[in-house]
């Protein structure tokens, strides 16, 4: 039989305060009087937190004498700590024993690893934005199909969020469409196209982050490591951490990786690659015509972040994805398409007063049937557009027959 060790000065336990959000503090230790770093503390099952380095942790709970925390540690025997044996304006100390069995080094560096990435989720909630902003963006959309260029589109935008609503799943950011330009079409698979900046949007998973590896209420799903190799962006002030989700019924295998400032436990962004799950049962979405199965093969999505004061905002999105067109009948694939799309967002401003955006806000963009005037002096005075240029491969492809410049102006007639 286990035992649960609780040391504390039971005689100068004061009572738990009458009142909710009653602040407790504790410090945890192994039987050997060493911290227990990065240990997991749950109250109810909707709050948590995480101990510090030295086993250090403060958590607001209610007053209920019943109530208890769950206190967990690989390697460790999992604590369940009624609320009274805390005393309130003390540090609580409390003993955690070990298992009987041996944890290789791999398991314990990938339970410290999503222990440490939970801390990082519990400061992120401090640091999300809390008054509406707007802010100047560009979104681009560059289409491949058979390893060449067809579909440009590119618009400059100001859009508005209202970040009282974050975790929401359902799209909250409205934009004005300023400036629009597209080049010539030379699809011939017949793809019915959506609003894929409305899509775009919604890869943000700082804003979206609901069944992400930044929602912390899915982490157990996922494998989480420290990861130092292969880190061209980390320097000495960012450490890497790598992730995976996999699940027979889901049909998407995840890997990923999330760069963090060392210290500060800021999220400087995150890279996730998607690929086909081997083993699960994919039914082709046919296309316009019933002809073709659309056949998902990977993507790859990039978001970078900034901190304007004490609030994070997004700083750009890529997204790229490949999916085969396939024949319903013979199984051909005729098509191989690639589909980048990426936004890049300039310093917000807040309006902690309030904003109503007028009409021509809106939560559609019309990118393809949008009429549009061509202003060559706006994207040669966008900031966004210029500091981002297109790369010299897709300028140089869609111009050999007809300059790109000459394309834009066509199209805005």
């Amino acid at each position: 039989m286990r035992y649960i060790y609780i040391l504390a000065l039971l005689t100068s336990i004061l009572s738990l305060s009458a009142q909710n959000n009653t602040l407790i503090e504790g410090t945890i230790y192994s039987i050997e009087n060493q911290p227990v770093s990065f240990a997991y503390i749950k109250y109810m099952e909707t709050t948590f937190t995480v101990a510090d380095a030295d086993g250090n942790f403060n958590l607001k709970v209610n007053d209920n004498y019943t109530d208890s925390l769950e206190i967990s540690s690989i390697g460790f025997v999992t604590l369940k700590v009624p609320l009274k044996h805390f005393a309130t304006n003390r540090r609580t100390k409390v003993i955690m024993q070990p298992e009987s069995f041996i944890i290789d080094g791999v398991t314990v560096n990938n339970s410290k690893a999503k222990n440490h990435w939970l801390l990082v989720l519990e400061k992120l909630q401090k640091e999300l934005p809390t008054a509406s902003y707007t802010y100047p963006a560009l979104y681009r959309q560059v289409h491949e199909e058979n390893g060449t260029y067809v579909r440009f589109i590119e618009a400059g935008m100001t859009v508005y969020d209202v970040a009282a609503t974050y975790k929401s799943s359902i799209l909250q950011e409205r934009f004005n469409l300023e400036q629009l330009r597209r080049s010539n079409v030379l699809e011939r698979n017949g793809d019915a196209h959506g609003d894929h900046l409305v899509d775009m949007f919604l890869e943000n998973n700082l804003r979206y982050p609901t069944g992400t590896i930044m929602d912390a209420k899915v982490i157990s799903q996922y494998e989480i490591r420290y990861d130092d190799s292969q880190c061209e962006i980390c320097g000495d002030s960012l450490e890497q951490l790598a992730y995976r989700y996999e699940n027979v019924h889901n049909p998407k295998l995840l890997d990923g990786k999330i760069w963090i400032y060392k210290g500060s436990l800021a999220i400087h962004g995150l890279q996730e690659t998607a690929t086909r799950n081997p083993q699960f049962m994919e039914r082709g979405a046919s296309l316009g015509g019933g002809d073709h199965h659309w056949m998902f093969q990977t993507s790859i999505k990039n978001l970078r972040f900034s901190y304007y004061g004490d609030k994070i905002y997004l700083n750009s999105l890529q997204f790229a994805y490949l999916h085969h067109i396939q024949e319903r009948t013979i199984g051909i694939v005729r098509y191989e398409v690639t589909e980048h799309f990426s936004m890049y967002c300039d310093a917000p401003t807040l309006h902690p007063d309030g904003f109503i955006p007028d009409k021509s806000f809106a939560r559609s963009g019309n990118l393809y049937s949008r009429k549009y005037e061509y202003e060559e002096r706006f994207w040669q005075q966008f900031s966004l557009a210029v500091n981002n240029p297109l790369p010299n491969e897709v300028v140089q492809t869609f111009s050999s027959k007809v300059p790109l410049m000459e394309q834009f102006k066509k199209n805005g007639e």
